[in-house]
Order: C-alpha cells, then sequence, then structure tokens
C-alpha cells in the first residue's frame, strides 16, 4: 500500500510518470457530523464537555457523554452513505474548480482531470473519516500539468468549499429520507507549493495514509454473533456496541435488509481504500511485480557456477511413467535376474560345501 500511495505522490516510479509530483497535491481530512457530544481531548487545552480532562490512553474517548440522547442510528446510517458522499465530494470538487476558473464544468473537465486515493479512519466514536490525496493532473495525461493553473492553495479553498456543499439526501428506510453531510472539521495540507515552506513528505505521507491497511477497532463485532452481552465480554467500548446494535436494527427496514451484513463494520460498506484509475498504479500489478521478483530470486544466478562444472541442475521434474517400455526389456531384465539369482546361489554352495 506503501508503494501504491508513494507512487502517487513522488512519481518516477511503478509506471508513475516523475512529472506528477510537480502537480498541484494538498493532503485533505474530512470528517463525520456530530450526533452527540462524546469524551475528548480539545486541542486547545481544555476540558472535555465533561468537565474532565481526558488522558490520551483513557478508554472513554469516544464515548457518548449522554448515550440516552445520542444518535447512534444516525450515525450507522451515514457510515452507511459515506461512499456516496465521497463520490458526491468529487463532482462538487469539480464544480467548484471550473467556478474558479471562470469555465463551465464540461470546459474544465477538457483540460483538467481530478485524481486522488483516500483511506477511511474509524475514530474512537464509531465513525470514519477519510485521508486523502487529492492531485490534478491534464485530462489527456497524467504526465502533463492540469490545462488550467491552479495554486495548492487555490486548491486547498476549493476543497474545503466542495465539502461545505457535498449533499445527500437518501434512504434511512421506510420511506424517511436522511441528511448526509460531512462535518465541520477538515483540514487540508499543501503537499508542494507551501507558502509558509512547511511541505509534507510524500514518504511520511504514504506511511501515514498506509498504516491503516492493518488497523481496526472492531474486529470483536461479527454479524455471525448480534449479541451485545458477548461484544462487550470480548472487550467491545460501549460506544461501538452501540452502534453495532443500531446496525441491526435499521437492516429489518424496506430498503436498508443488507445493512445487517456490515455490523461489523458499523454500517461502513466501502473499502479501506480507493482511488481514481489514473492516481497510481494498482495492487494486481505490485502483487504481479512481488511474485515475479521472488520467482527471480529462487533461480541460482548463472555466473554464480564455476565454469568448469558441466553439471546440470534441474530445478523442475516431470512424472513420465514407471515399469518396462516394451516385452524385450521385460524379458532381458528377467534374464538377468535369473543369471544373479543363479549366481548367488552357486555361491552359496561353495561357502557351505557338499552336504
Amino acid at each position: 500500500m506503501w508503494q501504491l500511495v508513494y507512487a502517487g505522490l513522488a512519481g518516477g516510479r511503478k509506471g508513475v510518470p516523475a512529472q506528477v509530483a510537480e502537480h498541484p497535491q494538498v493532503f485533505a481530512s474530512l470528517t463525520a457530523p456530530s450526533f452527540g457530544a462524546v469524551h475528548s481531548r480539545p486541542d486547545n487545552g481544555r476540558p472535555c464537555q465533561c468537565g474532565q480532562r481526558h488522558e490520551a490512553d483513557d478508554p472513554a474517548l469516544g464515548e457518548a457523554i449522554d448515550p440516552a440522547t445520542y444518535d447512534y442510528e444516525g450515525a450507522v446510517l451515514w457510515n452507511w452513505h459515506a461512499p456516496a458522499l465521497w463520490n458526491r465530494f468529487i463532482i462538487e470538487l469539480a464544480r467548484v474548480l471550473a467556478a474558479q476558473a471562470g469555465r463551465s464544468e464540461r470546459a474544465w473537465r477538457k483540460q483538467v482531470r481530478i485524481a486522488f486515493a483516500k483511506v477511511a479512519e474509524f475514530q474512537a466514536r464509531g465513525l470514519v473519516h477519510f485521508h486523502a490525496i487529492v492531485r490534478l493532473d491534464g485530462a489527456e495525461d497524467r504526465a502533463t500539468a492540469p490545462g488550467m493553473l491552479v495554486s495548492p492553495a487555490e486548491l486547498c479553498d476549493a476543497i474545503r468549499k466542495a465539502a461545505s456543499r457535498a449533499n445527500l439526501d437518501d434512504d434511512a428506510g421506510d420511506g424517511e429520507t436522511i441528511d448526509v453531510r460531512f462535518g465541520e472539521q477538515l483540514h487540508t495540507r499543501m503537499l508542494a507549493g507551501a507558502e509558509d515552506g512547511r511541505e509534507l513528505n510524500p514518504g511520511q505521507v504514504a506511511a501515514y495514509v498506509a498504516k491503516y491497511s492493518c488497523k481496526a477497532s472492531h474486529e470483536q463485532i461479527t454479524g455471525r454473533d448480534s449479541d451485545p452481552d458477548r461484544w462487550r465480554e470480548r472487550g467491545v467500548p460501549e460506544q461501538l456496541v452501540q452502534m453495532a446494535a443500531a446496525a441491526l436494527c435499521p437492516s429489518e427496514r424496506s430498503g436498508l435488509r443488507t445493512l445487517g451484513r456490515w455490523v461489523h463494520m458499523l454500517g461502513f460498506r466501502g473499502h479501506f481504500v480507493t482511488k481514481s484509475r489514473r492516481y497510481s498504479t494498482t495492487l494486481g500489478e505490485l502483487r504481479a511485480a512481488r511474485a515475479a521478483y521472488r520467482a527471480n530470486q529462487d533461480q541460482p544466478p548463472v555466473d554464480a557456477q564455476d565454469e568448469g562444472d558441466t553439471t546440470e541442475v534441474l530445478s523442475v521434474w516431470e512424472y513420465l511413467g514407471s515399469g518396462y517400455l516394451n516385452p524385450g526389456d521385460i524379458l532381458l531384465a528377467a534374464g538377468v535376474a535369473a543369471s544373479l539369482r543363479a549366481a548367488r546361489e552357486a555361491l552359496l554352495d561353495l561357502r557351505c560345501g557338499p552336504p
């Protein structure tokens, strides 16, 4: 995963042209809205809304302050519709950038294409948020720069506007709808061309994104077990237990019957990482390259063998058959066996002497 993300950031490897490193790139984090107050550690150093100051390892972090008023069902439905909300965000981003350039969306898309890679992270409160790398390329070839000049700062502004405008009125079951939007917390960082000189290192960003390929906070919840008490026995935090239980309730409604299959993901049905087609290489290509490399390692190097050694080394064996090839070989083998048997008997008589 690190190779996939890094290739799209720095270029010059895995078939990705080196020119992409010079294109406008922004690292953005888009969060979910609030569905109720939870225990947290504010960045400004103030105490939590509960009046206490929590330590970083406090198990209460992410738990609802008032579980009776927390909207667990709304949180699950947001996770369920989050992938569709991301698609709407990409559409809005193109529209915002086109408006900034004073062009129609169709004219803008003929000169610029949005490339991205994103990962979904589960917060302690059980809601996903997206960490995304957004890059602008030429419309026809990712090796070419965008046909319209867009600075990294302008791309940051466009991402913030698009995130605030993106919304969905989607199914909540039983004919009801839910307004799906991103939360107010949104962070953007320039990957190149930062005015303050604090550019992000591509390797660090790739490592930060790739770590979510092996991170989870709800692996003790399974769709085969729908008993919250058993989840608690496995050590699942109460906040996640309540969200998993809420994921089972809407699944009984019309239109959301498949939601219960994603109870182990707290309703989130997307992949942990997705990318646009032209952002970088693919996991399939990376796996094939790794398999070819390991296969080449298993073969002994030619120059390592002694030039005077004519011994042929067989690394592949093939079964041809067993037994004798024709009747003549069978008679010959039988005659040889009879001769050897007669010779052994004669030698035995000489050793033992006459009776």
